[in-house]
């Protein structure tokens, strides 16, 4: 040891820097079905530009996660919980990331009012018919075509019917009330029944008589009244097939050939009836 210098011990420390880069501790957490939602995930700290992904978990179908921004918007298509993790990272020169996991429960929108193409319907032949169209309005500014998820019934069937479609049929003179129920709402449409026309004939026709297997081909059935007015009734009809094993036939008319052979089909409204014949080849 040189003359004059002298040991002592040296003095240790621990400590922790804390990171000041957060992100937000929670976000609103209630969205609905068809409802825009929008928040900007604004993190404190870090260093330059920000990049934000989710890391675990999945985003609701219909919301979207801006990388560069932090904006998290979208309307959601379906209702349930969401949990995610979110993770945003800093541009230092070592990268700081930090992390925050977040829920989100999205509900179904609250059914407001229903409405219908008309208040009352007016059918002035047997046999006739109208089909409703019913929509639904929601809380969330949305509407939706509800006509083949209500329920229907008639108040008087011997006046007139009404289907499951929501297809309402004249069956006698007079007036009834068809009730529609959708939800916890419901809604009633007025129908008023005359027998000012009477049916005189039909025609029925194909759009091809001749199709290939897999092939379409449409059927067209007009309804002539007495008092020279001609309607639509194809949908109206009845159909009977000789041979349902070769072809499917839709609500609409359509008719898929299935099997190669000869099918008859026999077309009825009222009292009167048309049999046209169709040929499926190879």
């Amino acid at each position: 040891m040189k003359s004059g210098w002298t040991t002592s011990s040296v003095a240790s420390f621990d400590y922790t820097i804390k990171s000041s880069f957060t992100l937000p501790e929670s976000i609103p957490s209630a969205a609905k079905v068809g409802q825009y939602y929008y928040i900007e995930l604004e993190t404190t700290g870090g260093t330059g530009a920000i990049t934000y992904t989710v890391t675990d978990g999945e985003l609701p179908i219909g919301m979207e996660l801006e990388s560069e921004t932090g904006v998290l918007a979208g309307a959601p298509q379906f209702s349930g919980t969401y949990i995610f993790t979110i993770s945003a990272t800093d541009s230092a020169a070592v990268p700081v990331t930090v992390s925050k996991e977040y829920r989100l429960e999205v509900a179904e929108p609250t059914l407001l009012s229903l409405s219908t193409d008309t208040t009352l319907v007016k059918l002035t032949a047997l046999g006739t018919k109208h089909e409703l169209m019913i929509t639904a309005e929601y809380d969330n500014y949305a509407t939706r075509d509800v006509t083949k998820n209500a329920q229907y019934s008639s108040g008087n069937e011997s006046v007139a019917t009404v289907d499951a479609k929501g297809v309402v049929t004249a069956v006698a003179s007079g007036d009834t009330i068809i009730m529609v129920t959708f939800g916890e709402l419901s809604k009633q449409v007025s129908v008023k029944v005359t027998n000012d026309r009477q049916l005189e004939s039909i025609s029925a026709s194909l759009s091809m008589d001749q199709i290939a297997v897999g092939q379409e081909t449409n059927l067209t059935v007009f309804a002539y009244f007495n008092d020279d007015s001609a309607e639509d009734a194809t949908t109206w009809v009845t159909l009977e097939l000789d041979n349902p094993d070769l072809v499917s036939i839709d609500d609409e008319g359509y008719i898929t050939a299935l099997k190669p052979g000869t099918a008859n089909i026999k077309v009825t409204f009222l009292s009167e009836e048309k049999t046209l014949t169709l040929t499926i080849v190879e």
